[in-house]
């Protein structure tokens, strides 16, 4: 399989993209992106790299386009997602929330469709620590479906260059804790997971073929904070 090499857009591309947007930017949006720390079997975090990229190149060029950036990363642990996850959604107020993970097994971005009320009871978090029960939520629903624009968020991804996909779950880790809490607080909230990125990550021979690298990527979840700008607005 040939190499994956990702789409590099010319500055012009962004000039006619920012102009076409301006019309959005009247009333700003506050968007909450989150990314990882590390976690056992995931020493490096390419969520973490993302967001910090978001925060030092993306944020005037969204502030532009009427988007009022924030940027966090969490901790990899189940006593966060319950304890200080709401806590920081009740400080910064987002109109939407960007969730974003690492599926190390996984190709391509994903973008989740639900949050599930379940966890496993045998993986380990950052803290090395396993959860207590088996459900988030003690008599809550067993689903709740991702609030944003799931089909758009997936478009920006592909205009970028990169594939994209649809997943039905989150999982039963971290991730998934974290986005069901954000939805059960009532927020307009999804999550995106990435695969192992280039950046950090040399495969053998005929492992992981076209892995995106750090800035691709970032690239592509700077078009879906867009696309929510013109869809949320």
């Amino acid at each position: 399989m040939a190499k994956f090499r990702p789409l590099l857009l010319p500055i012009r591309f962004w000039t006619r993209w920012e102009r076409k947007m301006r019309k959005f930017a009247h009333r700003p949006l506050r968007i909450l992106v989150t990314g990882f720390g590390a976690f056992p079997g995931a020493p490096f975090n390419p969520t973490q790299a993302i967001v910090g990229r978001l925060g030092k190149f993306s944020r005037r060029r969204l502030e532009r386009l009427g988007i009022d950036l924030h940027i966090a990363v969490l901790p990899v642990t189940y006593a966060h997602s319950d304890e200080a996850l709401p806590k920081l959604l009740d400080a910064i107020k987002p109109d939407a929330v960007l969730h974003l993970g690492l599926a190390a097994r996984r190709r391509t971005i994903t973008v989740e469709t639900r949050g599930l009320n379940r966890i496993s009871i045998l993986r380990r978090d950052a803290a090395k620590r396993v959860a207590r029960q088996c459900e988030i939520e003690v008599r809550a629903p067993f689903s709740r479906s991702v609030n944003l624009p799931v089909a758009g968020m997936m478009s920006a991804i592909v205009d970028t260059g990169l594939p994209a996909r649809a997943s039905s779950n989150a999982g039963d880790y971290v991730c998934n804790h974290t986005l069901y809490v954000s939805l059960a607080e009532g927020y307009r909230a999804g999550f995106i997971h990435v695969p192992r990125s280039l950046a950090r990550f040399r495969p053998t021979r005929g492992q992981f073929p076209g892995r995106p690298d750090i800035a691709a990527m970032t690239r592509a979840i700077e078009a879906t904070l867009v696309t929510l700008k013109a869809k949320l607005t």
